[in-house]
């Protein structure tokens, strides 16, 4: 008899007329329609057994994120291959999140965002800039604002 893992057996329910694990509770996992009535109970309750799944790793979190970090750089390969899979498929969510970001920027007036104004306009490296310029061209850029609100109120 196989040495069963899990309630599972290596591929092969027999050899020479005799059954290799196989108990009707268990089931191989390659066999797609097997004689073991675990794969149907699977089947059956597959959000049961997600659920459960998910029970585990929010129990278990840290070795789920030791598993995961070194399968990552067992196979960055992979993880760069599935990365930009997801990325892909999620793109609008992507620039959704992006474009919310770069809007609260904007109207916080954060330092990246003037940095990145100023650096566009300039052709230079927004590291390079200084605080105090950065101080100056916010201030500007809120008198701007103020000037354009006035405009808005004026004509409506």
């Amino acid at each position: 008899m196989g040495k069963l893992h899990f309630g599972y057996v290596k591929h092969g329910h027999r050899r020479n007329g005799q059954r290799l694990g196989c108990d009707r509770t268990t089931s191989c996992r390659s066999c797609s329609k097997c004689c073991c009535p675990m794969i149907n109970s699977f089947e059956a309750n597959r959000e049961n057994h997600r659920k459960a799944n998910l029970k585990w790793r929010t129990k278990n979190k840290e070795r789920v994120i030791a598993a995961t970090v070194a399968w990552q750089r067992a196979n960055p390969d992979k993880r760069a291959k599935n990365s930009q899979k997801y990325f892909v498929a999620n793109r609008e969510v992507y620039r959704k999140r992006n474009h919310r970001s770069y809007e609260k920027c904007r109207d916080r007036l954060s330092t990246g965002y003037v940095r990145l104004l100023i650096a566009r306009k300039a052709g230079i490296k927004a590291a390079d800039i200084p605080i105090k310029l950065i101080e100056a061209k916010r201030s500007q850029l809120m008198v701007y604002r103020l000037l354009r609100r006035k405009h808005e109120n004026e004509l409506a």
